[in-house]
C-alpha cells in the first residue's frame, strides 16, 4: 500500500514539473504573394497592377513563441517574435504620364521597380483560454520597413521611397485542436485604425502537430494598409496569398 501511494505521488509530482515548463513554438512558411492597390506621393495615383505591373513573388515569414513561462500565475504574458519579409518588383511600358514624389514618368517610358517590405513583431499576450478551443489577447509592437526606387529606363530618373517607423496594433487569436489526432486550426489578426489610417495584418490556417513535436502548417494571410497622410504617403494598398511550412514544438 506504501508502495503504491509513493508511486502514485512520483507521478503526480512529475505531472506537475510537466505542466510548470514553458512551451516554445518556432515555425517558417514560405509565402506566394500578389499586391494591389495604390501609392501616392506629392502627385498622382500610382497603381500597383496597372501603372508597375508588380508580380506575384515568393517571400517568407518566421515566428517564435514562448507561452506558460510561470504557469502557475495568469499576470505573466506570453511572448511572440516573428519577422516577415516581402519583395515587390515590375516592369512595364506606361500608357498614361504621372508623377510620383519630385518625379515625372512619361507615357510610352518602360518603368522598373523595386519595393522591399520588412517588418519585426514583438507580441505580448495573454491565454484567455486553452482547452481544445483557444482565445488569446494581447498587443504588438511592430517595427517596419519600406523602401526602394522606381526608375524610368529611357530618361533614367529615379524616385526613391524609404518609410520606417513603429506601429502598435491590437493581437487576437483563436484556435481549435482536434482531439487525438495532432492537427489544429488557427486564425489571428493584428491591426489599429486612427486618423484615417487603417491597418490589418490577418491569416488563418490549418496545421499538423506530430508526436516528436514537428508539424506542418498551411493557409492564407492577408496585409491590408489604408491611410491618408502617412509620413507624407497616401495609400491602399493590399498583399496577400497562401503559405506552407514547417513547425516544431518543444
Amino acid at each position: 500500500m506504501k508502495k503504491w501511494m509513493v508511486l502514485a505521488l512520483a507521478s503526480m509530482t512529475g505531472a506537475a514539473q510537466a505542466d510548470l515548463l514553458p512551451d516554445f513554438y518556432i515555425g517558417g512558411s514560405a509565402w506566394q504573394t500578389s499586391a494591389s492597390g495604390y501609392v501616392q506621393a506629392d502627385g498622382d495615383e500610382v497603381d500597383l497592377e496597372d501603372d508597375l505591373d508588380i508580380e506575384d513573388s515568393t517571400n517568407f515569414f518566421v515566428y517564435a513563441e514562448l507561452e506558460d513561462v510561470l504557469s502557475i500565475t495568469p499576470f505573466v504574458p506570453d511572448l511572440r517574435l516573428s519577422y516577415t519579409d516581402v519583395t515587390m518588383e515590375g516592369e512595364n511600358q506606361l500608357d498614361r504620364s504621372y508623377v510620383f514624389g519630385d518625379t515625372a514618368f512619361t507615357v510610352a517610358d518602360t518603368v522598373m521597380t523595386d519595393f522591399e517590405f520588412s517588418f519585426v513583431d514583438a507580441t505580448l499576450y495573454w491565454e484567455l483560454l486553452d482547452n481544445v478551443a483557444s482565445l488569446d489577447l494581447g498587443a504588438t509592437a511592430r517595427a517596419f520597413d519600406f523602401s526602394g526606387s522606381m526608375m524610368a529606363q529611357t530618361s533614367g530618373q529615379e524616385e526613391e521611397v524609404d518609410l520606417s517607423g513603429v506601429v502598435p496594433m491590437g493581437f487576437a487569436r483563436v484556435g481549435v485542436d482536434l482531439p487525438l489526432s495532432g492537427v489544429y486550426v488557427r486564425a489571428q489578426a493584428q491591426g489599429i485604425s486612427y486618423d484615417d489610417k487603417n491597418f490589418i495584418d490577418a491569416e488563418a490556417k490549418i496545421g499538423y502537430e506530430s508526436s516528436l513535436g514537428l508539424g506542418l502548417e498551411a493557409g492564407y494571410r492577408m496585409l491590408s494598409f489604408d491611410a491618408e497622410d502617412f509620413e507624407g504617403y497616401n495609400m491602399d494598398l493590399q498583399i496577400d496569398g497562401v503559405f506552407a511550412g514547417l513547425r516544431y514544438h518543444l
